[in-house]
């Protein structure tokens, strides 16, 4: 995990960012980083910062957001 973001003194979600989920190794071993984390922190939001993809995986039973760099940082306004 790279970023969480907080909302008072709780964790309100957990972002990693990558280049590009399309390989598969990559992919799984950025998902299973994220996942751990926030099993471990509690933190139900789930979100990948990639160059240009976009998406919703379901990794396990959590939903995990797909989202390019330059979507995220128009949303954040």
């Amino acid at each position: 995990m790279d970023f969480l973001i907080k909302k008072g003194v709780g964790i309100e979600e957990a972002i990693k960012v990558c280049a590009s989920l399309a390989e598969k190794r990559t992919g799984e071993r950025e998902l299973e980083g994220l996942l751990s984390a926030a099993e471990e922190l509690k933190v139900k939001t789930l979100t990948v910062i990639t160059e240009d993809e976009e998406g919703k995986e379901v990794y396990g039973k959590r939903m995990i957001q797909i989202t390019p760099l330059w979507k995220w940082l128009l949303s954040s306004f």
